[in-house]
């Protein structure tokens, strides 16, 4: 049975979550001494729930404020969400930091959970209705199914069961060709098997025998082995939660938020391309210049932000900027981004990554404005025509190009061919028309020069 759907499971600290994830499955999140001593999760948990539709992962999320950054390494890997709530307690500040990070993620599926139910009484459960309507109006989460559940008593929990089985019904887009790419969310040694290494598969395929590079930090890697839900496997699809079992590589070279990718198909980078979105009810603007922290896949960096079209993103608006990272970080265009305020932290904004380890842009350039929202659009076609445009009479590199969008060199090719553009050699491509300039140029340089020295055989 193959992955069907991913969905965190999110809300404030002590709103019945991990309890929901194990009445659900049987299977306890908080695997962590002090996680059980506290009554409090502290890092990623993993659950899976097998229904008639697929396989259903679910991520547990911290749900306390000072492990955001925890939630937001399994919120990048996320197709929709269980938004849990408690019933005593209602909408919390966690509650809506983890909506937020859900929209600028992209997220457009869920289920809300009322928890606890039998703590409160029916004027109680009333009043929140009226106080959920008003929180989930205007969000991917207005109509969604809202199901009211006691995991102490088992009250709900088949509704719930039958509503993530309906959110597996529906196909999810996923990235089947290109090279793997693997955001690491743990990283651990067990006795008798060596290193291991965990993440949701984003595009591609990885395979038992598969040669690994480990990115920010270039080492290589064999895979020894795979599983998926405590199974062996020959390979791991995208969207697949897997564990993944490295030789030759030890444990002082590999870290939570590193990517395992296909070796040479990312390219650490310092400084990226986004467009850039601050949330509506930001507290003041976000100006150039500005300070940030900036969360991708399960890594983060600090950031200095370059605004490249206007002075100041004033809450609710889009635009876009370049990122100047303190270190060099693995990703790769499409990818999800998320801000937060440098001090106090709390999250701002987010958008998508265009670009990586591009050069420094001038700002406000209409060319290379343009060029970033035709990357913006997520047109392949439309990017790779943009670049031919750009270069001109320089040309694209067509392996250089590949990277930078983690196209296959067979796709680029034939979008090249569909372009009408002309090959000059393996690697570089060129237009039409600056093909023809090209060549005119060309030939009249040889015509003066035969003109000028009519008895010499050649230029």
């Amino acid at each position: 049975m193959t992955n069907a759907l991913t969905l965190g499971v999110v809300g404030h600290v002590d709103h019945g979550k991990t309890a929901l994830v194990r009445a659900l499955t049987g299977i306890e999140t908080d695997r962590l001494k002090e996680e059980r001593e506290r009554g409090l999760s502290i890092v990623l948990g993993f659950a899976f729930l097998e229904t008639e539709r697929g396989v259903v992962d679910l991520i547990d999320v911290p749900g306390h404020e000072d492990f955001v950054r925890a939630m937001i390494a399994g919120a990048t890997a996320l197709d929709g969400i269980v938004m849990c709530i408690a019933a005593n307690e209602g909408v919390m500040p966690q509650t809506v930091e983890h909506m937020q990070i859900a929209r600028l993620l992209g997220v457009e599926k869920g289920v809300i959970v009322i928890t606890k139910t039998d703590l409160v009484g029916g004027e109680e459960l009333a009043s929140l209705g009226e106080q959920l309507e008003g929180f989930v109006r205007g969000t991917f989460l207005e109509g969604a199914p809202v199901i009211e559940v006691s995991a102490a008593s088992g009250q709900g929990i088949d509704a719930v069961r039958e509503a993530v089985t309906r959110l597996a019904a529906a196909p999810v887009e996923r990235e089947q060709h290109g090279r793997f790419f693997l955001p690491l969310d743990r990283v651990f040694t067990i006795r008798g098997f060596g290193l291991v290494a965990t993440g949701t598969l984003r595009g591609g395929e990885l395979r038992v025998g598969d040669a690994v590079e480990i990115v920010p930090g270039g080492q290589s890697a064999t895979v020894r082995g795979l599983q998926n839900h405590n199974r062996p496997v020959d390979a791991a699809a995208p969207g697949e939660r897997v564990a993944v079992n490295l030789r030759h590589v030890t444990r002082d070279e590999i870290e939570r938020g590193d990517v395992l990718a296909a070796p040479g198909s990312v390219v650490p980078a310092q400084r990226l391309d986004a467009e850039v979105r601050l949330l509506e009810d930001a507290e003041s603007a976000l100006r150039n210049g500005a300070l940030v922290r900036f969360l991708t896949g399960t890594t983060e960096a600090t950031a200095r932000l370059r605004l490249l079209d206007r002075q100041a993103l004033a809450p609710g608006e889009s635009g876009l900027a370049q990122l100047k990272l303190d270190r060099a970080v693995a990703t790769r265009p499409t990818e999800r981004l998320l801000l937060r305020s440098y001090s106090p932290m709390r999250t701002i904004g987010g958008g998508q990554i265009l670009g990586v380890a591009t050069k420094r842009h001038r700002r406000f350039d209409a060319g290379v404005n343009a060029r970033l929202e035709s990357e913006a659009s997520g047109d392949v076609e439309r990017i790779v025509a943009q670049r031919l445009e750009d270069a001109a009479g320089e040309g694209i590199l067509l392996g250089a190009l590949c990277k930078a969008l983690g196209a296959e060199p067979e796709a680029l090719g034939e979008i090249v061919t569909r372009l009408s553009a002309i090959r000059l050699s393996e690697d570089l491509a060129v237009t039409s028309r600056a093909y023809e300039t090209l060549r005119a140029e060309a030939v009249a340089v040889l015509e003066r020069f035969h003109s000028t020295h009519p008895l010499k055989k050649g230029l």
